[in-house]
Formats: C-alpha cells, sequence, structure tokens
C-alpha cells in the first residue's frame, strides 16, 4: 500500500467499522507491515491491528498526562478521564484523548456525552478527532515505511550468506573497511580480502556486505563463490579455471534475472552482465578464489565490466600484480580475541563442563602452536569433551608443529582434520566424504541425506557428530538452514586421506 493512501478518513472508516462491528475496508489491512505477520485469518489480521492502533493511543495518552502532571484514578470513568485531558489546554493531549474515548475505548463515548464534561463546542471537538486521526497516520506512516526499509535492506543482502557464530576482534576493522568503501573514489572499484586459509575471509566478507546492505545507495549485493573443481562425464574431478570463471559469471547473471543469459558462451554473458551493470551501483562479492590461476583468468573478465559497481573478492593470494585493486589483508587473531573466541566455540558446543576443566596455560599452549586461525580453534574446540583429552589435543598439534618444521609443506591442519576424522564413527566418515558433492552455498539435511551413501535410519547421528566436530558449516535460515563443508576440510578428504588409502593399498 502507498504512503499517500494512509489518510486520517481511511483510519475513521476502519475505526468506526471496527466499533459497529461492521465490515471492516480493506484497504488498511493491505498495508505492507502487516504482511510479515502470519495472521490464520483475516479477522486475526482486523484485530491484530486495532490493538496495534489501541496500544500507540495508551502509550501516547500516558506521556502526555505525565507531561501535564494530570492524575488519573484507576477507578475513574471514561467522561471524568476526558474531563482531566481537556483541563491543562495541551492540544496533543486533548487530540489523542479525543480519538480515544470516541473510537479506541472499551466503552466509546458518544459525542453528545463529551460535550456534557467540556468547553468544546462540537465543530471544536471534531477538530481535535481529525488531528488525533493524523497522529495515527504519522505513526501508522512511520511503521510502513521501516517496513518497506527492512524489505529493501532484506532484499539488498538476500543473497549473502548468513553468518552462524559471532565475530570477535573483527568490529572494529569491518568497520574500517565498510567506510573505505563507502567512500573511494569513482576509479576504485576491485577490494580483496586476503589471507591464509581459515583465517575467516569469508566471515569477513558476509560481515562488510551485510552492513552494506543497508547502504542505500547499493542497488543490491551479488555474491558468488568460486568453484574450480567439476566432475566430467565418467565422474572424474577435473580442475577447470575457464569453467569456474563462466560458473561465477552465470551465478551473477542469475542473481541480477537475465535468465535470457542461460546457455549463452562466456562473452555474451559478459555482454548482458555490463549492461545490466552499467546503470546501477551494485556489491559483488566473489568468494574463495583460491588458485593464482583462478584469479588471473576472472580478473581478465570482471575488468573488461563497465559500471559503477564495486567488487569485494576473497583469497589466499595477493593481487599485488593489479594496481587496480585494493588488498585488504587480514591477519591472525590476537590472543585475546583468539581466547574469546576458543572458549564461546566450546560453549557453544555445549562443553563448559570440559571448559571449566581447561587450565589457562592451555589456551596459551593451543595459540602458541595454531595461532589465532579461527577454523583452526574451531575444529579444536570441537574436540575437546569428545573421547579426546585436552593433552592428547595438544601432543598432536606439537607434532604436527614438528613435523612442518622437517617438511614446510606439511600444513598442521592436517594434524587436526586427522584428529577429527578418527573420532568419527565409520557411518560418520562415509557421510563426510559424501559430502565433497555439496555445492559451495549449501544444501538442505534431506538432500544431503538423499545424496549420501549413509542408511536412512543411521543418518541424524553420524550428521550429528559432524555437526558436533565442527566439520560442517552452515549457511541459510534458523527455518532453512543449509550445510556444506569448509574447502580445506574439502582439501584433507582430497589429499590427506586419497594419500592414506593409497598407501594402504
Amino acid at each position: 500500500m502507498e504512503i499517500e493512501r494512509i489518510t486520517p478518513e481511511l483510519v475513521e472508516d476502519y475505526l468506526s467499522a471496527y466499533q459497529k462491528g461492521e465490515k471492516i475496508p480493506v484497504e488498511l489491512l493491505g498495508l505492507h507491515f502487516l504482511q510479515n505477520h502470519n495472521f490464520p485469518s483475516p479477522k486475526e489480521k482486523e484485530y491484530w491491528l486495532f490493538d496495534q492502533i489501541h496500544a500507540w493511543a495508551q502509550d501516547a495518552l500516558a506521556r502526555c498526562r505525565h507531561y501535564e502532571e494530570v492524575q488519573i484514578s484507576p477507578s475513574a470513568i471514561p467522561l471524568d478521564c476526558i474531563k482531566a485531558d481537556f483541563t491543562p489546554g495541551n492540544q496533543l493531549l486533548e487530540s489523542w484523548s479525543a480519538v480515544y474515548y470516541r473510537y479506541l475505548s472499551p466503552v466509546p463515548l458518544r459525542v453528545e456525552k463529551i460535550m456534557q464534561v467540556i468547553s468544546y463546542s462540537d465543530k471544536n471537538f471534531r477538530r481535535r478527532v481529525e488531528s488525533g486521526l493524523r497522529e495515527i497516520v504519522k505513526l501508522l506512516s512511520q511503521v510502513e515505511i521501516e517496513s518497506h526499509q527492512r524489505q529493501s535492506l532484506k532484499m539488498r543482502g538476500r543473497f549473502v550468506p548468513s553468518l552462524d557464530s559471532k565475530l570477535f576482534g573483527l568490529e572494529a576493522l569491518i568497520l574500517k573497511r565498510v567506510e573505505r568503501i563507502k567512500n573511494c573514489a569513482e576509479s576504485e572499484r576491485f577490494f580483496c580480502i586476503e589471507g591464509l586459509g581459515g583465517i575467516g575471509k569469508t566471515t569477513l566478507a558476509q560481515a562488510i556486505a551485510s552492513r552494506l546492505a543497508e547502504w542505500p545507495e547499493l542497488k543490491g549485493i551479488l555474491w558468488a563463490s568460486a568453484k574450480y573443481e567439476f566432475l566430467t562425464l565418467d565422474g572424474t574431478p577435473k580442475i577447470d579455471p575457464e569453467k569456474s570463471a563462466l560458473d561465477l559469471i552465470s551465478t551473477l547473471a542469475s542473481q541480477l534475472g537475465l535468465d535470457y543469459l542461460a546457455g549463452l558462451s562466456l562473452e555474451k554473458k559478459l555482454e548482458g552482465l555490463a549492461a545490466a551493470l552499467a546503470s546501477h551501483q551494485y556489491l559483488i562479492v566473489l568468494d574463495n578464489l583460491e588458485t593464482l590461476e583462478d584469479m588471473v583468468i576472472l580478473m581478465r573478465h570482471i575488468l573488461t565490466l563497465a559500471g559503477p559497481s564495486k567488487y569485494l573478492l576473497t583469497s589466499r593470494y595477493s593481487l599485488s600484480i593489479y594496481p587496480q585493486v585494493i588488498s585488504f589483508p587480514l591477519e591472525p587473531l590476537s590472543y585475546a580475541d583468539a581466547r574469546a573466541f576458543f572458549i564461546n566455540e566450546i560453549e557453544r558446543n555445549g562443553r563448559k563442563m570440559a571448559l571449566t576443566s581447561i587450565p589457562e596455560e592451555f589456551i596459551h599452549t593451543v595459540y602458541d602452536l595454531a595461532g589465532g586461525i579461527p577454523l583452526a580453534l574451531k575444529l579444536i574446540a570441537a574436540q575437546i569433551g569428545k573421547a579426546q583429552p585436552p593433552e592428547k589435543v595438544l601432543r598432536n598439534l606439537r607434532a604436527g608443529r614438528d613435523t612442518q618444521r622437517k617438511d614446510k609443506e606439511a600444513e598442521l591442519f592436517s594434524y587436526i582434520y586427522q584428529d577429527s576424522w578418527e573420532l568419527l564413527s565409520e557411518p560418520a566418515q562415509d557421510l563426510l566424504r559424501s559430502m565433497l558433492f555439496v555445492p559451495l552455498e549449501g544444501e538442505t539435511a534431506e538432500w544431503i541425506q538423499m545424496n549420501a551413501d549413509v542408511d536412512e535410519s543411521i543418518f541424524p547421528e553420524a550428521f550429528n557428530e559432524l555437526l558436533n566436530l565442527s566439520l560442517v558449516e552452515i549457511s541459510g535460515s534458523i527455518l532453512l538452514p543449509h550445510y556444506f563443508i569448509h574447502r580445506l576440510t574439502a582439501t584433507f578428504l582430497k589429499t590427506d586421506l586419497h594419500a592414506r588409502w593409497t598407501k594402504e593399498k
């Protein structure tokens, strides 16, 4: 419903019909903010709206009476109340009192009765009623505008994956990056969050994008995750950066509603995308550019796109070879932030008892060995109390660090994942392997169960094992969660485990 159509006359028609038990005018029930509630019936919507207006009027009366020091006895009859309201000469108080006792009071008063206790003419009292109706219109218009703004915000950020955990040590950095993008020069279009695997690049991008969804200068936010590995016709995985670039561009075109570009060549898709982006400013997030070849090929394409849009990329590699790309380096968490994050993860997994038995020096040692890498801390925290005593966790971490000194290519993550893997039952291991085929945007638990090589009766227990060990990431909403595995988890499954299987054979 358009804001201009909310008029005092429409409000009065609604209140009058409600008061008399007549058919309610349908126009006011079309308000946008009413559509955000799941009313079981139209009647429930009528009742709710009346109750909302009634609550506004009561609140306004209380505030005006408090300001004028008008004392109303709980046992006072409506005529005494309205007489007291009209005594101080406060126009706003009189307006709210007039509309309340005319249309909203549990015992509405007829005009003839009101005239007996106030010194106003019918005409002047009518003016006060109209003034009260205008106050209701103001409130209805305000909540309607706010509802439209929330909807606009929701629509602008609808493609941004939701955060599934609290942020630690990032608030100042988020604000800084958001302001940098907002206040950048017209020629500055490309920004890249750079850092180690598991350090939280995607999380930072999600937080920045969510804040920028509130920025009215953006038409919208697009989000696409790079998928550099594809299955051939015989089911063999194949790394194909060109296909990854095409997949990213196709995702952006789909989010813009450019369905007519489906099936066309990459060049045609780019032309259509450039035309759509020419006149509006978007924030375009390109996540998980994990290989150097990925970035080189993708940058070759997106640098040709016209328009005022801004691009936010995440990558393990620096894009310093491109002078037009502004780097946003992401450092590991400080000890204080890492400690808060680690403790939160233990509590989030429902292991407060384990937390009380962990000495401070244990957390210090974990930080020294694993660093302030959020994913590493998250995986370690999930192992605590799961038949994995803290002492064993430290032994494995030290073993991993010692191996790193001997073999620079070995990563500490391999040892952390290996510990988690060994804590899983065989069905949970099978389920985790099957999740390699889950897309990066995630899928529902039902989809995963349907496509997993795990018996239906044991799926819930196996799936919970993965969740409890933080081997599965969560996106989407509370009502419709989507699940996927982190890129580093996939790397462990495809490299470390594959090497172990090959050796065993």
